[in-house]
C-alpha cells in the first residue's frame, strides 16, 4: 500500500495485489485395494488488483472517499476421471478455462450533522465480464455421461449497490445505529461438470439486502453490544453435489 498526502488534508492511498497458485490432487473414487475408479484434478489460478481511494480531510462538516478498483483473474481447471467397473473402461476428461475482468467506482460521504449525530451514504457501481470454456471428452466405452459437446460463453454484467446508515451518540458512553446496503455477486458458468448443457451451464447473479440496527454501550469496567439483522437474498449462489 501506498500513501500520498496531499495539501489541505486530503490523501491518496494506492493497493496494489497480486497472487497465484498451482495445486493437484489425485482421488480414490472406491476406496478399496483395487483400483475401480479415480480421478485426478489439476488447477491454475492467478489474478492481480489495484484501487486507489481519495480520503477528504477528516473532522469536517462533510467528509468523503472516492475510489476505483480494478481486478483481472485467470482460471483453468482440468479433471480426468478413471473407471474400470464392468464394461464400464476408461476415463473422461473436463477442460475449463476461466477469464474475468472487472472494474468499478465506489464513493462514501458522511454528513456530520451536530457533534453526535451523523448520516452517511454511499453507492459502488461495478462493471465485470467474464469468459467461461469448456470442452469434455471420454476415452475407452465409459458411458455417454459425460458429454463432449463444448461450451463456451460470456456475461457482462453492470451491478449498482447503494448503501446509507445513521449513527447517534446519545452519551459518550452510549451509541445507536441503523443501516442498510445493497450487496451484488456475479454469476458465471458451471464449470467442472460432466453432464451440464447449454440450457443449465450458467447462473444469474446474485443480489442481497441487509438491514441492521443497534446500539453500544461502555464504561471504563464494561462493554455491551446488542446487534440485530436480517439479510434477504435473491437468486443465491449456493454449491451442491450432484452425484
Amino acid at each position: 500500500m501506498q500513501l500520498l498526502r496531499l495539501g489541505g488534508g486530503f490523501s491518496v492511498t494506492s493497493i496494489t495485489a497480486y497472487s497465484a497458485f498451482d495445486w493437484s490432487k489425485f482421488t480414490d473414487g472406491d476406496f478399496s485395494e483395487v483400483s475401480f475408479s479415480g480421478a485426478r484434478f489439476k488447477e491454475n489460478f492467478h489474478q492481480f488488483s489495484e484501487e486507489v481511494r481519495l480520503l477528504s480531510p477528516t473532522g469536517k462538516r462533510i467528509e468523503y472517499v472516492a475510489g476505483l478498483y480494478y481486478h483481472k483473474n485467470f482460471s483453468h481447471t482440468t479433471r480426468i476421471s478413471l473407471l474400470n467397473v464392468g464394461t464400464q473402461f476408461g476415463t473422461t476428461t473436463r477442460d475449463y478455462n476461466q477469464d474475468t475482468s472487472t472494474v468499478s467506482a465506489f464513493g462514501q460521504v458522511t454528513l456530520n450533522i451536530t457533534d453526535a449525530l451523523n448520516a452517511k451514504g454511499s453507492v459502488r457501481y461495478t462493471h465485470e465480464t467474464k469468459d467461461g470454456h469448456l470442452t469434455r471428452g471420454r476415452t475407452g466405452t465409459v458411458a455417454t455421461t459425460n458429454l463432449i459437446t463444448p461450451l463456451d460463453g460470456r456475461r457482462v454484467e453492470n451491478q449498482w449497490d447503494p448503501g446509507a446508515s445513521i449513527q447517534y451518540q446519545f452519551t459518550p458512553s452510549f451509541m445507536t445505529f441503523v443501516s442498510y446496503a445493497h450487496g451484488s455477486k456475479g454469476g458465471g458458468f458451471t464449470g467442472d461438470s460432466a453432464t451440464v448443457t447449454s440450457a443449465n451451464w450458467e447462473y444469474q447473479a446474485e443480489s442481497s439486502y441487509s438491514y441492521e440496527g443497534g446500539f453500544k454501550w461502555s464504561t471504563s469496567k464494561a462493554r455491551l453490544f446488542v446487534t440485530a439483522f436480517h439479510t434477504r437474498y435473491k437468486n443465491q449462489q449456493v454449491s451442491v453435489l450432484r452425484p
